[in-house]
This record gives C-alpha cells, sequence and structure tokens, in this order.
C-alpha cells in the first residue's frame, strides 16, 4: 500500500444546500481568505476569525518614528556633551509623553475597531456571529 507524504492525510467531506453553500462563501470573502479549505478548516477548528484593518496604523508608526527621530537626536547631545539642559530633559520627556499618546490612542483605535462585545465591530471582525 502506498503512503501519502500530505501533512494532512484525512479527508472530510460533507453537503451543503445552496443557500448554506452562499452563507459560507459570502463569510469566506468577508473574512479575505483566498482558499476555501483553509477558511472551513480554520472555523471548525477555532470558530471565528478576526480580520485587522492595519492602514490607519501606518500613520501611527511614521508618528512614533518621528518622535524616536528627535529622541535619538537629544540622546546624541546628551552623550557627546556629557551633560543635558533643563530645556532639553523638558523636550525630552515632551517627546515620551508623545510616545506614549500615540500608544495609547492606536490601543484604543485597535479596541474600537476589532472587538465584538458592545461596540460596533467591523463587518468581517466577528465572522463566527454573523
Amino acid at each position: 500500500m502506498k503512503r501519502s507524504k500530505r501533512t494532512r492525510p484525512r479527508e472530510i467531506k460533507f453537503r451543503v444546500t445552496d443557500e448554506k453553500f452562499l452563507i459560507i462563501r459570502r463569510k469566506m470573502i468577508m473574512s479575505r481568505m483566498r482558499n476555501q479549505e483553509a477558511f472551513i478548516r480554520k472555523m471548525l477548528i477555532e470558530g471565528v476569525i478576526i480580520n485587522v484593518d492595519t492602514a490607519p496604523l501606518g500613520d501611527i508608526f511614521y508618528e512614533m518614528h518621528k518622535t524616536g527621530v528627535n529622541v535619538n537626536q537629544i540622546a546624541q547631545v546628551v552623550n557627546t556633551s556629557g551633560t543635558i539642559s533643563q530645556s532639553e530633559l523638558i523636550e525630552l520627556k515632551g517627546k515620551m509623553e508623545e510616545i506614549w499618546h500615540i500608544l495609547k490612542s492606536s490601543q484604543s483605535f485597535l479596541l474600537k475597531k476589532n472587538t465584538c462585545g458592545n461596540r460596533q465591530p467591523s463587518k468581517s471582525a466577528c465572522l463566527g456571529k454573523l
């Protein structure tokens, strides 16, 4: 008997009505998954697929990068001179607060966008509850 080299040697087959097939297909499209087999396997095992839109995070990353560059410039001045002035210390503290604010706003953005509780989820955030 020939032995299969497949990583998933077991096969599961089932039949659905046209209506159920369209529901499964719609959920798969909303999840942005292209492979129907992978979608069905993931839904059967995990029960939910969360799709996170990270496009708005690009602006957040850019702002954090700019702030980080400013902090590095201040650190270079301190490392070169060996001292830090009161104004540089205040500027450094302000830049660190900017970073903290950016991180907190990105966290709240993600929580609002990708939860299924009392907040409004995106269309694809809670496929298991459709």
